[in-house]
């Protein structure tokens, strides 16, 4: 599902160019270990990055090996990096857990000056994409004495699996300087009345909109329709949670559309239009029958858990929208972090809370740290570093087209 995109700041190009295929690359082979691999060019539409290349490279490891195994792509370029501030790599990776990506950027044929950006940290997750992204200036680590503004002309990707793993790459361009301008959004989950008595209050004098997921009945002590419509009226969104907040993926194809359609008329009833491009799953949880169904009424479904996301390239999973928790465990330094690092890579940051309370248990949000988060927010939103967008406007903003600038 290829959106155009409205957030663009930042135009980039392309340094290892994959919409070749494999006639693009100087060479390809086995890195290491005993598995069996194959390589091959992929011409499906959702496996391609950018959006409108017109191939990738399909890397797939057959048989694993006993020990770790990793697979080589290797092209020639000719350019400086001094002026590259941002890589990012777009990877598809299906299989079992363990996988991870590093490529080498060499400015000699022998690599004995190069730089080394390994993602294994952060690892590959299976089965969406992942825009692997590192700042240019931070190599994991260096060998030789390479030289920005000198010329580079080598770059190797090494795809990796672990003893016993297999799986399949889908490898896109390696691209740079790639931008959007940074966007929050606040989804308050399950609709309890601490989200206007708590959040609402405290964000309105702020000018932070926000988003409710609601379900037929919420959770706790409920929203009244009262207090729903003064926060719509104040730019709220309201988007559908499903009906009564069950695990969608224990569902039959037709209590999942009772799931879907039944928030949607209920609140209707009470004169409550809920978002109609996207819905938040219960539990974030999701298997292909809920995509398919969901695919039938939404653009787009949110998950329960994950880090900020890319937006100059689209929505790349509409279906897998991550979201970072900031319950209880998590603490503010993670949730400020999370936003310092959406700022730095131009990124989405997707915010999931839950009831509001003082000492809040596992699971809930403490106010003392909604309210901390909210005020660090605040003062990026006040300079202009970011945009702060309830999430219909976010998913909107997609798709109304400019100039990148």
């Amino acid at each position: 599902m290829a959106l155009p995109l409205n957030y663009r700041v930042g135009e980039g190009g392309v340094l290892a160019d994959a919409s070749s295929g494999l006639a693009g690359l100087l060479s390809h082979q086995v890195h290491s270990g005993t598995g069996t691999w194959a390589a091959s060019d992929e011409t499906s539409p959702t496996r391609c990055r950018p959006v409108g290349a017109a191939k990738a490279i399909k890397v797939q490891c057959l048989t694993p090996g006993a020990g770790t195994t990793a697979y080589r792509l290797e092209w020639t370029v000719n350019r400086a990096i001094a002026d590259i501030s941002q890589w990012n790599w777009p990877i598809y990776y299906t299989g079992n857990t363990g996988a991870s990506v590093s490529f080498f950027l060499s400015q000699d044929a022998g690599f004995a000056n190069y730089y080394n950006f390994a993602f294994a940290s952060a690892g590959v997750p299976p089965d969406r994409w992942s825009y692997m992204a590192q700042a240019r200036s931070s190599p994991d680590t260096t060998t030789g004495s390479p030289n920005p503004s000198s010329p580079f002309v080598r770059v190797r990707a090494v795809l990796t699996l672990g003893a016993g793993v297999t799986g399949t790459f889908y490898v896109g361009s390696l691209m740079y300087n790639m931008r959007s301008q940074p966007q929050v959004a606040f989804v308050f989950d399950d609709g309890d009345v601490t989200f206007y008595t708590e959040a609402f209050a405290y964000m309105q004098p702020r000018g932070i909109p926000g988003t409710v997921a609601l379900n037929r009945n919420g959770s706790g002590n409920p929203l009244s329709t009262a207090q729903v419509q003064e926060m719509i009226s104040a730019g709220w969104s309201m988007h559908s949670h499903g009906d009564e907040h069950v695990d969608m993926t224990t569902l039959s194809e037709s209590q999942l559309v009772t799931q879907v359609e039944g928030a949607v008329a209920h609140w209707a009833g009470r004169g409550v239009q809920l978002d109609p491009d996207s819905f938040i799953l219960p539990y974030g949880a999701r298997n292909a029958l809920v995509d398919s169904v969901l695919q039938r009424y939404y653009k787009y479904s949110c998950l329960a858990s994950g880090i900020s996301f890319p937006a100059w390239d689209g929505i790349l999973d509409p279906y897998k929208i991550f979201r970072q928790v900031i319950d209880v465990p998590t603490t503010t330094a993670t949730t400020i972090g999370a936003m310092d690092l959406a700022v730095a890579r131009g990124n989405c940051l997707i915010y999931m809370v839950h009831k509001l309370a003082v000492g809040a248990p596992t699971g809930n949000t403490e106010i003392a740290n909604f309210k901390t988060l909210v005020d660090a927010v605040y003062r990026k939103k006040e300079a202009g570093t970011i945009q702060v967008r309830n999430l219909a406007d976010l998913f909107s903003g997609l798709e109304a087209p400019r100039r990148a600038r």
